[in-house]
C-alpha cells in the first residue's frame, strides 16, 4: 500500500499559476477570431495522382499562414505550405503543395503504416464533430508513406484506428505535393449544423527540424482540439447511408513434433477459418458494427514477450471491429501527470480469448484445445448526437470443448469454456463547448456454468458500474478529473477464494491486517476511484495532485484489465519549463 505523500511545493505552483495572466490562454471558439479555411464544392472531378493539375483546385482559397512551434516558436514558416480543399458529394479532398528551396533534400522514407515516417511530413487533423474533443489524424511523407490515428482530448494518439483513404503524393523541383481523397463514410460529422468543423495542419521539416503550425498553440498552453482552426463550407452535407463488408478467410498450416501415441497431433496440422465485419451507417454520426468470427491476432501478429512477473501483460487490440469506435469505450481519462495502475473497465481482448480451463493432470495423456474462444456473433452502436456520446456493445462466445486421451488411451471431450454473454454500455456528456465532459459505464459478463467442471473454475456474473468527469477552466491550463467504479463477481466459493488469493490482492498475506480471507465467501465487491487536479498549461509553472484508491475486493477482469488493487496513492509532480532558449538554457 502506498503511503500519501503531502506535496508543499503544490501550494507555491497554484500561487504562481492564478498570477499568471488570466487571457493567455483562451481557448478559442468564435469562428471570427479563429483561423479558418474554406472547402470549396467540388466541380468536375479529381484524379488523385499527386498532380494537382485540376481546374478545381484552382477555385479554393489555401490555408497558407503558417507559424513555425519549432526551432523558432512564433515566428513564421521558413518554407511556404499551401493546403486547399474540396467537398464533393461523396468525399473531402484534401490538396497540399510544400515548397522548398532545396528539394534535393526532401527526406522521403518508404516505411510501413503506422510506424514512425522517418522524414518530412504532413499531418491533417480534422474535429468533424466539432466538439474540441476528438479528431482523426492523417498523416503522410514524400514517399506516400502513411499512418493514421483517433485523437482525443488531450492529444493521445490510438494508432490502431486505420481509415479507409486514398492518398497519392510527388516529388519536383520546387517541393512536393501531397492529394488526398478522404470518404466522407470515414468521417462521423452532424448533419444540419453550422458546416465548421476543427482542423489543424502540420508540417515537419526533417532537415531543419521545423515544425509549422496553421493553427499555432504557444508551447506554454495545452495542445488540445480546442485549440484547432476551423474547415468552414461544409453546410448541407448529407448523411451517407454507407455499409460495408469485410470478409476473411485463412488457412495456416503448422509442423511440429509430436509425442508419440497422440492422437490428435501427427506433427502436421491445418486450420481454417471464415468470418466477417459488417459496417452500416445509420445516420452521418451514428455507426452500427456486427460481426461473425472475427479474426483474431491475423490482423497483426502480437510482439513476443517474457513475462517473469505474476501479473498479466497487457496486448492491445488489433481486430477491426473493435478498433472501430474504440475511443468512445476509453474511460476515466486523466490529464494527471503523475499517476499510476490506470483502471480499463473495457478491454476488448477479453471477448474471443483463450479457453480459461487447461487441461493438466495425470488423467489428461494428450489435449486437443481450441486456440481461441469463437465469437458467435457482437453488435455495437457508437456515435455522438446532440452532445451525447454513445457506445453499446454486445458479444456472445458459444461453449467451446476440448478433447483429450486418458491413461487407458480412451479419447474424450469435455468443456474449456463455457457460453458467456459480455455486455457493455457507455455514455458521455458534452457540456461548455466540451470543457466540461460527464460520462458513464457499465459492463456485465454472464457464465452458463452448468458443468461442474467450470463452475469451480470461473465467475458465474461479473459486473462494473462507474461515472467519470472532466472538467476544463481557465483557458484549459487548470483541469479537474475524477471517476468512481465499482465491481461484483459472484461465483462458487472455491472461484471467491481464488479470488481472494490472486496477485493483485493477496487476502491471505500475514501482514494484512486490514484483510479477512474468507474461503466460504460466494461474492466479492470492491470500489475505486480517482481524483486529480492538474494544471497543463502556462508559462513556466505545470504540475497535478493525484489521489487514487483501490478497495481489496475491486476486481474488473472478466471484461476489463486490472493488474492490482488493495492500494492507494496520494502523487504530486511540479514542473518548471523554459520555451524560449538563451546563452544558458
Amino acid at each position: 500500500m502506498r503511503a500519501p505523500a503531502i506535496p508543499l511545493l503544490w501550494f507555491l505552483l497554484a500561487g504562481t499559476a492564478l498570477a499568471e495572466p488570466a487571457d493567455s490562454g483562451a481557448v478559442r471558439t468564435d469562428p471570427a477570431a479563429t483561423l479558418s479555411v474554406r472547402a470549396v464544392p467540388l466541380v468536375g472531378t479529381i484524379r488523385v495522382d499527386g498532380h494537382l493539375d485540376e481546374p478545381a483546385w484552382q477555385t479554393a482559397e489555401p490555408a497558407d499562414r503558417f507559424t513555425q512551434r519549432d526551432p523558432n516558436e512564433g515566428q513564421p514558416a521558413s518554407e511556404r505550405t499551401e493546403i486547399r480543399f474540396l467537398i464533393g458529394d461523396d468525399a473531402l479532398f484534401i490538396g497540399a503543395r510544400m515548397h522548398d528551396q532545396d528539394a534535393g533534400k526532401i527526406r522521403a522514407r518508404l516505411v510501413r503504416r503506422d510506424t514512425d515516417l522517418d522524414g518530412d511530413y504532413l499531418a491533417v487533423f480534422l474535429d468533424s464533430y466539432h466538439d474540441h474533443l476528438t479528431s482523426w489524424l492523417f498523416r503522410i511523407n514524400p514517399a506516400g508513406s502513411v499512418n493514421d490515428a483517433a485523437v482525443n482530448a488531450s492529444n493521445v494518439q490510438d494508432l490502431s484506428w486505420d481509415g479507409v483513404w486514398h492518398v497519392h503524393t510527388s516529388i519536383d523541383s520546387t517541393g512536393w505535393t501531397a492529394e488526398i481523397e478522404l470518404p466522407l463514410s470515414q468521417l462521423h460529422y452532424a448533419t444540419g449544423g453550422d458546416g465548421v468543423w476543427g482542423v489543424q495542419l502540420r508540417r515537419w521539416i526533417y532537415r531543419k527540424q521545423e515544425l509549422d503550425e496553421f493553427a499555432h498553440v504557444p508551447k506554454k498552453e495545452q495542445y488540445s482540439t480546442a485549440r484547432f482552426g476551423h474547415l468552414t463550407g461544409l453546410e448541407g452535407l448529407r448523411s451517407p447511408r454507407h455499409f460495408e463488408v469485410l470478409p476473411y478467410a485463412r488457412v495456416r498450416s503448422e509442423f511440429r513434433h509430436a509425442a508419440p501415441g497422440d492422437p490428435f497431433h501427427d506433427g502436421s496440422q491445418q486450420f481454417s477459418a471464415t468470418g466477417l465485419d459488417l459496417k452500416y451507417g445509420v445516420t452521418s454520426n451514428l455507426t452500427l458494427n456486427a460481426t461473425v468470427n472475427p479474426d483474431f491476432g491475423e490482423v497483426e501478429v502480437d510482439p513476443a514477450v517474457v513475462n517473469l512477473s505474476a501479473f498479466e501483460t497487457f496486448f492491445p487490440e488489433r481486430r477491426p471491429f473493435f478498433v472501430e469506435g474504440a475511443e468512445i469505450f476509453q474511460f476515466g481519462n486523466t490529464s494527471s501527470f503523475n499517476n499510476f495502475n490506470t483502471t480499463i473497465p473495457f478491454h476488448a481482448r477479453r471477448v474471443g480469448r483463450p479457453p480459461q480451463r487447461s487441461l493438466v493432470g495425470p488423467d489428461f495423456v494428450h489435449v486437443d484445445i481450441p486456440e481461441r474462444t469463437t465469437i458467435t456473433t457482437a453488435a455495437k452502436l457508437t456515435g455522438k448526437t446532440h452532445g451525447w456520446t454513445i457506445g453499446v456493445l454486445d458479444a456472445v462466445t458459444p461453449a467451446e470443448r476440448g478433447d483429450y486421451s486418458d491413461t487407458m488411451a480412451a479419447e474424450r471431450s469435455t468443456p474449456v469454456e463455457p457460453l458467456t454473454n459480455y455486455l457493455v454500455g457507455r455514455f458521455r456528456r458534452d457540456l461548455r463547448g466540451g470543457n466540461t465532459v460527464l460520462g458513464g459505464i457499465f459492463t456485465g459478463v454472464n457464465r452458463d456454468l452448468s458443468d461442474p467442471a467450470l463452475e469451480a473454475l470461473l465467475r458465474r456474473d461479473a459486473y462494473v458500474g462507474g461515472v467519470d468527469l472532466v472538467h476544463y477552466w481557465a483557458g484549459r491550463r487548470w483541469s479537474l478529473d475524477g471517476n468512481i467504479v465499482t465491481s461484483s463477481i459472484r461465483g462458487d466459493d472455491e472461484v471467491i477464494a481464488r479470488a481472494q488469493r490472486s496477485s493483485a490482492r493477496y487476502y491471505q498475506r500475514p501482514d494484512a491486517d486490514h484483510l479477512t480471507y474468507d474461503p466460504t465467501r460466494t461474492s466479492l465487491n470492491g470500489t475505486a476511484g480517482l481524483l486529480s487536479l492538474n494544471k497543463t498549461g502556462g508559462k513556466h509553472w505545470r504540475g497535478s495532485l493525484t489521489y487514487q484508491d483501490w478497495s481489496p475486493g475491486f476486481e474488473i477482469n472478466d471484461v476489463g484489465f486490472q493488474n492490482a488493487a488493495d492500494s492507494r496513492g496520494l502523487s504530486d509532480l511540479v514542473m518548471y519549463q523554459q520555451n524560449t532558449p538563451s546563452k544558458f538554457y
